[in-house]
């Protein structure tokens, strides 16, 4: 048994409009001084399937910058051809120093369940940048990631609530 990775696909191939199932191209193997691997017949050529690279959304805003709160759970990543050609074992996502485990995917998301507590950024950054790697090749940095307290949170309600009542008794 032969395991070869896939090459990278050239330009042209990338422009190509894909099928929702793949789109199967025929391949050979040309091998120095090996006359049996190779095949002149084009209808005797064995396919490999090929789907779109994936497509991910950085953070929004300029700075790029996602703020996590205690409640919000699960951090959700979107895009486009996320799930078409992997599954939930060949993607990773960092978060500084540590990883956010990987929990669903699907054709537009990725959740993962990050760290309970912010982590150390891996340079001398003062956020955690969140890099996202599916296989071996596709790695993709989104913005960075703050934990909120959430003690903010609860002042600007108490405030807004104080600030209302205020309001409706005079």
């Amino acid at each position: 048994m032969m395991i070869c990775r896939t090459p990278s696909i050239n330009e042209p191939l990338q422009k190509m409009k894909y099928k929702s199932e793949g789109n199967k191209l025929k391949y050979n193997f040309v091998m120095d001084g090996v006359k049996d691997v190779f095949s002149p017949k084009t209808e005797s050529l064995p396919t490999i399937t090929v789907f779109p690279d994936p497509v991910l959304h950085p953070f929004e805003g300029e700075s790029r910058i996602k703020i996590k709160t205690p409640s919000s759970g699960h951090l959700v990543i979107y895009g486009s051809n996320i799930n078409a050609a992997c599954q939930t074992h060949d993607v990773t996502v960092r978060i500084g120093k540590e990883s956010c485990n990987v929990t669903s995917l699907s054709e537009s998301q990725i959740a993962c369940l990050p760290p309970l507590e912010q982590p150390d950024p891996i340079d001398n950054t003062e956020l955690p940048e969140v890099i996202v790697s599916i296989g071996d090749h596709y790695n993709k940095s989104l913005g960075y990631l703050t934990y909120s307290s959430g003690s903010i949170l609860v002042w600007i309600i108490i405030g807004g609530s104080v600030g209302f009542v205020g309001f409706i008794l005079f």
